[in-house]
């Protein structure tokens, strides 16, 4: 059991002790950092995947469409019967 905080000397830990304490700091800093980095690429990923579910059901929308542009151009390329 660690000591109460009152019974502590205000001393600086050894070095080694020090090191200790950094690395384990660093590690968790380390795993921290991953983990967030995976949230925001899954987070991208799911945008994507919606996106591109969205762009392929409009995409689909838009062939069944008429294509008026298209026949006014046409119309407007014929040459004239008259």
């Amino acid at each position: 059991m660690p000591e109460p905080i009152f019974y502590r000397r205000i001393l600086p830990p050894s070095e080694s002790e020090a090191q200790a304490i950094l690395q384990s700091h660093y590690a968790a800093y380390e795993f921290h950092r991953e983990v967030r980095y995976r949230e925001a690429f899954e987070q991208y990923c799911q945008w994507y995947a919606e996106t591109a579910a969205e762009n392929q059901r409009d995409y689909a929308k838009m062939q069944q469409e008429l294509n008026i542009v298209g026949w006014l151009n046409r119309r407007s390329q014929e040459p004239d019967a008259s």
